[in-house]
């Protein structure tokens, strides 16, 4: 239920800053979401790799 109340967020967000934002702004917001995402998995990697051990 969290996740999807999370990626509901996440759609929204998206979906208002695609169609308020100019194309620098929604460049950058893409940048920071990509590094979001590169973090998240970072860590999900990590949280896996503990549970093995």
């Amino acid at each position: 239920l969290l996740l999807s109340a999370s990626e509901i967020s996440k759609q929204y967000a998206a979906y208002v800053v695609e169609k308020i934002w100019g194309p620098e702004e929604l460049e950058k917001y893409k940048a920071r979401m990509a590094t979001h995402m590169e973090e998240g998995k970072k860590l999900r990697e990590k949280a896996e790799q503990g549970e093995k051990k």
